[in-house]
């Protein structure tokens, strides 16, 4: 059994992308460890946790679907992230913005944008392939976006929110998702303006998720009448 209690931040294929290498899936000879882990054929490779020598147990099959999906761009879904402080949350986010089929992200008040060395370790090439722009003052794009026509839709734990498990009536046109700061949520005045507020039930101790979590939620599920999946030729 293992008696490691940490892990460190240490990762054996040593970086993010995918290696074009055979992975394998190596045993750590261990007895107080026994990790497996993947990482390409090196020799001296040891356990990460605890440097022990290692075994290769076999070659780790990467699972790949041939399955391929596009999003309907006849009506524009867009995000605004309102003072994220996290660069590893706004990373995770442009990932799943990526994913769900948004076409923009607004990068709003102390929001890293993906300049920010930290924010590809959780995006991992997202952040090169979305499209964003950076904006000081959240209140006033918001309010330029509702007069070009964007139904602006907040994700907020507050009174008057939605459960948005619940909805169906989900707005076909252009739309905006709001999310705000991880401690304090969307800024009041941006509150005002949106047309709808949604929230996730939480039936733990915790009243609300993670903010890159609840956005990949909200995004593919207020997305989903737009993802289409393409015939492979």
């Amino acid at each position: 059994m293992a008696t490691i209690t940490t892990h460190p931040d240490n990762d054996p294929f040593g970086g993010e992308n995918p290696s074009i290498e055979t992975i394998w899936a190596y045993q750590c000879t261990s007895t107080n460890c026994g990790l497996r882990f993947p990482a390409p054929e090196r020799t001296n490779l040891v356990c990460p946790i605890c440097h022990s020598p290692v075994l290769k147990a076999q070659i780790w099959q990467n699972s790949t679907s041939d399955r391929h999906f596009s999003s309907d761009t006849s009506s524009r879904f867009v995000t605004v992230l309102d003072n994220i402080r996290s660069a590893y949350n706004v990373g995770s986010i442009l990932r799943s913005s990526d994913g769900a089929g948004l076409s923009h992200a607004y990068l709003c008040g102390i929001t890293p944008t993906p300049l920010h060395p930290r924010l590809a370790k959780t995006a991992l090439s997202a952040e090169i392939h979305t499209s964003w722009s950076y904006h000081p003052n959240c209140v006033d794009l918001v309010q330029n976006l509702k007069k070009e026509g964007f139904f602006i839709i907040g994700l907020e734990t507050c009174k008057g929110a939605l459960d948005l498990t619940t909805e169906t009536q989900i707005p076909n046109g252009h739309c905006a998702l709001v999310v705000g700061n991880e401690v304090y949520g969307i800024d009041p005045a941006v509150q005002s303006i949106c047309d709808r507020l949604y929230l996730l039930p939480m039936t733990g101790i915790k009243k609300s998720l993670n903010v890159s979590v609840s956005f990949g939620i909200a995004a593919y599920y207020l997305n989903r009448h737009r993802i289409f999946e393409v015939p492979v030729k």
